[in-house]
This record gives C-alpha cells, structure tokens and sequence, in this order.
C-alpha cells in the first residue's frame, strides 16, 4: 500500500495540472484580498474614517483561515480529482496495476491519499498567499493561538471532505466530461437549493439555515467566524459518507 501511495504522488507531482491549479489559486486568492482592500479604500474615499474613529479590521494573520473560501475550491478540484482519477480509466492505468495484484481497496485509496494530500497542499498554499498579501498591506496582526489552530484543523477536515465527494463523482462516472460538469454542477445547485430553502425559512420566520450544512458554507463560517461544531459534524459526514460510497462503487463495477 505504501508503495502504492508513493506512486501516485509521483504521478500526482508530474502532472501539470497540479501546478496550473495552484498558479490559479495564487492569482485568485491575490485578487480576492486586493478587492477587499479596495473596497475599504474607496468606502474610506466616499464616507471618510469619521476623524480616524473607523480603522481597518483587516490583518494579514485573518487571511490565514480566511484564504480557504478564496480559492475557488469547487472549481478547481473537481479539475484537478476528475483528470488525475479519470486518466487512469481512459488509459487503462488502473488495470495495470489491479493486474500486478493491488486490491481494488489498495487502488482506490491509493488515488484518494494522495488526492487528499493535493487538497491540503492546496489549502496551505492559499493560506500561505493570503497571509502573506493581507501582511503586505494591513500588516501582520496578532491573531495567532489556539482558536486559529482550531480552524486550521477543521479547514483541513473539510478539504478533506470535499475531495472525498469529488472522488466519489470520479469513481461513480470515470468520464472526464461527465465528472467534471458533474462535479461543478452538484455543488453550485446545492447551493443555490439551500439558498433558496434558507429564504423561505426566513420569510416563515424560522432559525434553521440550510446552507449552514454545506462544505463550501462551512468554510466560510470556519474562516470568519472561527471553529465550529456544526462544521465539524459536516467535514466528519461528508468524509465518511462519499469516502465509504467511493471505495464500494469501485469495488462493484467492472474496471
């Protein structure tokens, strides 16, 4: 299994997909700081600081949890998982090495190790550019300790997560063209369908929040506001739900 793992993060590390994907969260996660601080310029600019009262609440340390939900991670990793697991079917890759007596278990959790391991490279990355941006203009801040540790930690676990549902759409179609719009489609309308049922919760004058029990809203609550149950409860479903899906819909179908 180890040997199968090191594989494929050399395959992983080759391809050029890995990078294009990481110079796009680089550009990405730029832009997105570079617009707030922007928008705090010209609210400034329009509405004055009313004699240095209202100061920026902006430091480069924020960025840090705050980066994850820059990223694009709902594009881009339905890219990056559908070309690195859907190649190998195209290509007849994982008959080859199912014939060279690794298990179909050994296979698939092969791909997903190391897609998990992109994932948080990924993740990292983008909090590395966004605390490092945030810094060059706000500077550093002194938001450092263990509330922070806690949201990197459950940032990590819902990366996870989502890779786990995105190797599950990898595995069930093994297309690239089916995986891929897949991929992007279910998560842009599940957001749009918890949008939609939070408002009428809202107009019916009811507190629960649908779109609270997202990945992608999780990442945003996470990075804001800071660790969350609620966001754990998620990354943990999520991981073991399309996780377990994933390796009994590879171990079912005929490669």
């Amino acid at each position: 299994m180890g040997n199968l793992i090191k594989f494929e993060l050399r395959k992983m590390f080759r391809q050029k997909t890995f990078y294009v994907c990481a110079g796009v969260i680089l550009i990405v996660v730029v832009l997105n700081v570079l617009v707030q601080y922007l928008v705090e310029r010209v609210s400034n600019t329009l509405f004055g600081d009313f004699g240095g009262l209202i100061t920026s609440s902006n430091v480069g340390s924020d960025f840090i949890t705050m980066a994850p939900s820059m990223m694009q991670m709902i594009i881009l990793f339905p890219i990056f998982i559908t070309l690195f697991v859907c190649n190998d079917f195209s290509e007849g890759t994982i008959k080859n090495v199912i014939s060279r007596g690794f298990t179909r278990s050994q296979v698939y959790f092969g791909k997903f190790v190391a897609s998990a391991t992109a994932g948080l490279i990924y993740m990292v990355w983008s909090m590395l550019i966004g605390f490092v941006t945030g810094s060059l203009i706000w500077g550093v801040g002194d938001g450092f300790g263990i509330k922070m540790l806690g949201s990197i930690g459950i940032l990590m676990l819902l990366t996870v997560a989502y890779v786990a549902f995105d190797c599950f759409i990898a595995f069930l179609f093994r297309k690239k063209a089916g995986s891929l719009a897949v991929g992007i489609a279910v998560s842009y309308v599940v957001q749009l369908i918890c949008m939609i049922t939070d408002a009428i919760l809202e107009v019916k004058e009811m507190e629960l929040r649908i779109s609270g029990y997202t990945i992608t809203s999780s990442i945003q609550m996470v990075g804001t506001d800071g660790p969350s149950l609620s966001a754990l409860i998620v990354a943990i479903i999520y991981i073991a739900v399309f996780t377990f899906g994933g390796w009994l819909i590879f171990r079912n179908k005929e490669v």
